[in-house]
């Protein structure tokens, strides 16, 4: 029997998250970044310093809401709105973050620290009413105990997961319009040295979202570092790995597009290599030493300092050096063999550097959008909210011909299986995205009939 499989829309509708532009402007201080255009655009932004705890967050359509430069918030037009608790090292600027409130498109949460009571605040910026001028009210609070919390956006969903460390036992809370919640505990019960404290200092999440690396402080004078896989649609650690890392101090990590490679540079005039960004397959990652075994020098600046490095909504990789201050440096092609890097790849409205504080990419996060569908039965119609691509392509996983430019398609397979149904498209500025996920197809046995006499 052929069975007609039309909810597989289900899952894979939700792979389009390309349209959302929440991450398309970058406020870097005295500088920002517009991905709004190919090639992106830069623009003064004032006589604003960079400082530590960067973030800036756009509509879905790409527009500047608000951004973070220290411990205040902006609106889009650079008016200062909001002062929180200060912070007192760059160590903490992970605490500083603005993300979207669950269920809402008006309103965001912003994340930041009270050093000196040791508690980490959640404070709703309401902007219904005035966006420019929103309403900021209590939302919720942690404890702090040194350890930088992670914020883990839920696949294909605009609301987050919040790991937060307490000595060895990791809490994933959810984080909800009502508030946090406690959602899952993991006790990380390996041997650690008596001598380390042990504690997340800065995180990278791959764009899977299912591999977290972080760095964690030790003592004396050493490093770990660690991975944890993460189940990002149930909210559960998986599995946590630690490895000690020897001296080697990595200021700066990212992961390519599609999670091939993962970037990363030493930064401090101690270490030889602070100089360079260096590359190492993902899949070789959780090998121990892997970052020494495999890497490979990706790009050398000949004896200039490299400042920050991220992965950008267009594909590429960024980064920053102090001795090239009016410009960003480019890698293109981050996941070919040999990737094409132009140090002076955008030039800066402003001079990037300035006293006290060297300027740094702000933390942004990707958001896709929510779907839309009607159902009738057990048939799904299913919509959503931009559609900027040149082709897509869909492939069923069952050997039967390729789908291609069609939004809401429908597919019968021929037996029962497990199957990996791809999804290929090519955007509009030609970079290209891949999704995939695992469907499988059962029929249903009939019903035992039992007469009784």
């Amino acid at each position: 029997m052929k069975h007609i499989f039309i909810l597989f829309a289900v899952f894979l509708m939700p792979l389009l998250c390309f349209a959302q532009k929440e991450d398309y402007v970058w406020v870097m201080g005295n500088n920002i970044i517009d991905f709004n255009t190919t090639p992106p655009t830069v623009r003064a932004n004032g006589d604003f310093a960079p400082e530590p705890g960067l973030t800036s967050v756009c509509d879905k359509d790409g527009n500047l809401k608000y951004w973070i430069n220290g411990n205040r918030v902006y609106n889009k037009n650079s008016e200062e709105i909001y002062t929180s608790m200060s912070i007192q090292d760059i160590e903490h600027l992970n605490s500083l973050t603005l993300f979207p409130m669950p269920g809402s498109e008006t309103n965001y949460i912003y994340m930041h620290l009270d050093y000196k009571t040791k508690i980490i605040h959640f404070t709703e910026i309401d902007g219904s009413k005035d966006e420019l001028h929103p309403e900021f009210k209590d939302f919720a609070s942690l404890s702090y105990n040194g350890c930088s919390p992670v914020l883990i956006q839920k696949k294909y969903s605009r609301d987050f997961w919040l790991l937060h460390q307490d000595a060895n036992t990791f809490n994933v809370y959810s984080i909800t319009k009502n508030g946090l919640f406690l959602h899952s505990t993991k006790t990380f019960d390996k041997e650690i040295y008596d001598d380390f404290f042990f504690r997340i200092n800065d995180s990278r999440i791959a764009n899977s979202q299912t591999l977290i690396y972080t760095y964690v402080l030790g003592m004396p004078d050493d490093l770990l570092y660690m991975y944890f896989d993460f189940d990002c649609i149930n909210g559960l650690i998986t599995d946590m790995t630690l490895y000690h890392n020897g001296s080697d101090f990595m200021e700066g990590e990212a992961f390519t597009q599609n999670d091939n490679f993962f970037y990363f540079f030493f930064c401090g005039e101690d270490y030889k290599d602070y100089d360079k960004i260096f590359r190492c397959p993902v899949d070789k990652l959780k090998e121990k030493d892997a970052l020494k075994k495999y890497r490979k020098v990706a790009y050398n600046s000949m004896n200039h300092s490299i400042d920050d490095i991220k992965m950008g909504p267009d594909g590429n990789i960024y980064f920053l050096d102090s001795y090239n201050p009016e410009y960003v440096g480019v890698i293109y092609n981050s996941e070919d063999d040999n990737p094409n890097v132009n140090p002076n790849g955008i030039k800066l409205a402003q001079t990037s550097k300035t006293d006290g504080w060297v300027a740094m990419f702000p933390y942004t996060y990707h958001y896709p959008f929510g779907l839309s569908y009607t159902r009738d039965c057990h048939d799904f119609t299913f919509s959503f909210s931009e559609s900027e691509y040149e082709s897509i392509v869909w492939n069923f996983g069952d050997g039967t011909a390729e789908v291609r430019d069609v939004e809401k398609p429908t597919h019968t397979f021929a037996d029962d299986g497990k199957y990996t149904v791809s999804l290929t498209v090519t955007l509009t500025d030609g970079i290209v995205r891949q999704y995939s996920t695992e469907v499988e197809i059962t029929t249903p046995k009939a019903p035992r009939i039992i007469v009784e006499e």
